[in-house]
This record gives C-alpha cells, structure tokens and sequence, in this order.
C-alpha cells in the first residue's frame, strides 16, 4: 500500500484505509514502512467510524487506537488513541488505561531517547502484538 500526500492533495483531517473483512480479536500484525521526513501517519486498530464526526470532505473519520509513525519521529511508537483519550502510552512506557481516566504509569522498558534512535530515515518495522487489552507497539525489534 502506497499513502502520498502532495502539494495538490493535501488533506484537511485525518483519512484511513479501512479493512472490513471480519472482526479480528487479538491478532500479530507485522509490517514494513517508510515515511518521509514530513510524513504523519499510523496503523489505526480496533477503530471504529464515528459518524457524528464524518463530513462529506472525511467519510472516513476514525475512533480507536494507533501505533503513531510520522517522519520526524517525535511520536513513533506511541499508542494513540484517535478521537479519544489521546496518548495512551509513549515510548517504553507500560501503562494501565482505565475507562475515561488518564493513563497509570506501571513501569518503564526503556528509555524513549534510545528507543527513538532505533527508528531510520528508511524502512522500519512495526511489529503489533494485541491480546485481550495488552497492546504492544514495537519498532525495529525494540532494541
């Protein structure tokens, strides 16, 4: 899959390639992207449209969580929430999310600096593993 934003398609809000082959429950997913230096994107999962927030300009408004990539990597890796809570955990953070409350840190598995500098100006791997309610985002093996 190719997402190409240029001076002629600029986008005014968020926009997604939504899979609607079934309703998967924990699953692995793996994959390998690049961005460029301005790109923001993310892999949405467990996401839901939200109609009252669809215009005709985005038909495609999403509500659910996101591992963040975006090409200056102040935010990859992250959990995102998408029209929710926001930034559920950051980087090497183990968190506990309870309802609307603001996240819990539990513990840390690193230090975000070094964990960011495993993320290149050319292609990563994501890699999600989702269980239940343990969402884990890693980013070139963590490491």
């Amino acid at each position: 899959m190719v997402g190409e934003i240029t001076p002629e398609t600029v986008i005014k809000s968020n926009t997604f390639v939504i899979w609607r082959g079934g309703a998967p429950k924990d699953f692995e997913l793996k994959v390998d992207c690049r961005i460029t230096p301005g790109g923001n994107s993310g892999i949405n999962y467990r996401s839901m449209v939200v109609p009252d927030a669809v215009t005709p300009s985005n038909k495609f408004a999403m509500r659910g969580y996101q591992c963040d990539i975006d090409g200056q990597n102040r935010y990859t890796g992250n959990n995102y929430e998408e029209k929710g809570r926001l930034f559920l955990a950051v980087r090497g953070q183990i968190t506990h999310v309870v309802g609307g409350r603001k996240p819990v840190i539990l513990s840390n598995c690193g230090d975000s600096k070094e964990l960011a500098a495993v993320f290149t100006t050319d292609w990563n791997s994501i890699y999600l593993i989702v269980r239940g309610n343990t969402l884990i985002h890693i980013v070139n093996g963590g490491s």
